[in-house]
């Protein structure tokens, strides 16, 4: 099951604490840690200093809205705090009503789970609130990783690796690149793309025609003369493969550009295989490097 990033916190009135914690309780035996002010905090804690860093740390909020919490002086601080971190770093906020009575302004907009009749359905549609939350903190988690995976590969692979602005007066964006360098001094730089799974359906689409077609039209992919794409969703385009790599790397040639080299990772091989996909990578754009300075070479050779 996927997990949160942090754990549930429960917003509400102490008068509604019996309700509050049957809630705590079938949160937790569905699998989610929460947070509750009972069992986090003693006798000498600061409150509004203990409320502020759990709601930073947090991976959902669950604000408990009755006629007490509306009367509660804490239920408009801790809301303040959830809605900002909302706004700034995401953060799921689910309101749950458990009497028919007016819902704070911060969270008018939002949908809530209703536990004005029946405890359960209600509880439903917490769950599946949270599951959603937890879906969504999953791909996250392997964004960051899959950023991080490709960041060392080119570490150890090629030469550098930098953050590379390019635009202009009107239009500007950063790109990551790594570079090879060359005997002669001069620098090959490779632009390199991240394909991560995220938004990309469960199992996620392949890589194919379509997007390979947008890759070669989009101003990334004209920079330089090599593009390394690494992709966790897997590559369905009918193109070469480099020898030995039995299908995992692909390239797209183009005699007046260089080339497009497609890794896939989607079978999430493990570090040795990972990293010799991207040496071959670097070997082929060094083989296509010397065949260039030897056609040059007899181009200017006299006749």
């Amino acid at each position: 099951m996927p997990r949160l990033s942090g754990p549930v916190f429960l917003s509400h009135a102490s008068e509604d604490k019996e309700f509050v914690r049957r809630l705590d309780l079938r949160i937790r035996e569905a699998g989610y840690s929460t947070w509750l002010d009972e069992h986090q905090m003693v006798p000498g804690d600061a409150l509004a200093n203990q409320i502020s860093t759990a709601i930073e740390r947090v991976g959902a909020f669950v604000v408990v809205i009755s006629s007490a919490a509306l009367q509660s002086r804490w239920l408009p601080y801790e809301l303040q705090l959830a809605a900002h971190r909302a706004v700034t770093d995401r953060l799921r906020v689910i309101p749950v009503r458990l009497e028919e009575v007016p819902v704070p302004a911060e969270i008018k907009h939002l949908l809530y789970a209703d536990f004005t009749g029946d405890f359960d359905r209600g509880f439903a549609t917490v769950l599946d609130a949270l599951t959603r939350e937890a879906t969504i903190a999953a791909e996250e988690r392997e964004r960051l990783y899959l950023y991080a995976l490709v960041d060392r590969l080119i570490l150890d692979v090629f030469d550098w690796r930098a953050i590379v602005p390019h635009g202009n007066e009107y239009q500007q964006f950063s790109f990551r690149a790594a570079g090879i360098e060359q005997p002669n001094g001069r620098e090959i730089q490779i632009v390199v793309e991240i394909e991560d799974v995220h938004g990309h359906g469960t199992p996620p689409r392949p890589l194919g025609p379509a997007w390979l077609a947008d890759f070669l039209d989009a101003e990334i992919s004209q920079i330089e003369l090599y593009a390394l794409v690494v992709s966790r969703r897997p590559v369905e385009i009918d193109l070469p493969e480099l020898e030995g790599t039995y299908g995992r790397v692909r390239v797209h040639s183009d005699p007046r550009r260089g080339a497009v080299y497609v890794v896939d990772i989607s079978d999430r091989p493990g570090n040795d295989a990972e990293r010799e996909r991207i040496e071959m990578v670097r070997k082929d754009i060094e083989r296509r490097e010397r065949t260039r300075s030897y056609d040059a070479a007899a181009d200017q050779d006299p006749v």
